[in-house]
């Protein structure tokens, strides 16, 4: 490989961050989809009067 090992290193990084926030992305979107399910249930049993 020609490339400088900076680039290499940033793109190793990059390519880490990206990895991160994608699964981060995924976590959040689980999170949410519980909450919405937890409320539904809450609210179907009457646990909550108002959401």
């Amino acid at each position: 490989l020609n490339l400088p090992i900076i680039l290499i290193i940033i793109y190793i990084n990059l390519k880490l961050l990206y990895n991160y926030l994608v699964k981060l992305e995924t976590i959040n979107k689980k999170r949410f989809i519980i909450n919405i399910i937890l409320r539904r249930e809450l609210y179907e049993n009457r646990k909550i009067i108002e959401i």
